[in-house]
């Protein structure tokens, strides 16, 4: 049995993928830690959410479930900066040997004009800089 043929794709939305090198930053702040923002690095980007990794001793007890704040989310044009949106954590990635956790988010509530302007770009993306991974 191919554990590749098993998987499912829930994903409704193309999502586009960022390497490290490209340093898409943006800042992040809980309920607990809402005096202070957490920079982030984001990993991918649709229109239903976002990924990206962050320093386990900096966002101590996220768990699963809980909405987070993200502000100065810091795109390529032609998106450009996304400020103040909330998400809320759908998976957490940890690797047990590593600072580094890794967040899956959907957005809650996004705007209509902003979400089409995120599947615009990544639309744009996928067909521009061929990173349709």
């Amino acid at each position: 049995m191919n554990m590749n043929e098993d998987r499912i794709e829930k994903r409704e939305r193309a999502r586009v993928f960022f390497t490290l090198e490209e340093d898409i930053t943006a800042e992040v702040s809980s309920h607990e830690t809402a005096a202070q923002s957490i920079p982030v690095t984001v990993l991918s980007l649709s229109s239903g959410g976002v990924s990206f990794l962050g320093n386990r001793y900096k966002l101590p007890g996220i768990a699963e479930g809980e909405q987070l704040t993200l502000t100065a989310l810091n795109f390529p044009q032609p998106l450009g900066t996304i400020d103040n949106i909330r998400v809320v954590i759908i998976y957490i990635l940890d690797f047990q040997h590593n600072v580094r956790l890794s967040f899956g988010c959907e957005f809650v509530d996004i705007p209509g004009p902003l979400a089409e302007k995120i599947e615009e770009f990544v639309k744009f993306r996928l067909k521009n800089v061929h990173l349709d991974l």
